[in-house]
């Protein structure tokens, strides 16, 4: 009887041995999944942070295509209403 109460406290203790490793494991996965989820954060930050600029460069350079085209526009309808000028 005593060697199985022996036994039976061996594996106890090895029980808890395996809960407290269970335990670390868990603790360790949670912290490094707290750590990976902050630097997706920001580098979804810092992303967005560039796309807003990007979004900003293209707004100022399609107004810059539409003052080209306005100007392109203005000097064609100059050149037409010489056109008719002359003709009238």
């Amino acid at each position: 009887m005593e060697e199985i109460k022996q036994i039976l406290d061996k594996i106890d203790e090895i029980s808890m041995g395996i809960k407290i490793v269970n335990h670390k494991v868990t603790s360790m996965q949670t912290k490094d999944e707290n750590e990976v989820n902050k630097k997706i954060i920001a580098m979804m930050e810092s992303y967005s942070k560039i796309f807003r600029k990007i979004d900003k460069t293209l707004r100022a350079e399609d107004e810059e295509v539409l003052k080209i085209q306005v100007t392109i526009l203005e000097n064609e309808i100059r050149e037409l209403k010489d056109k008719i000028e002359k003709i009238a």
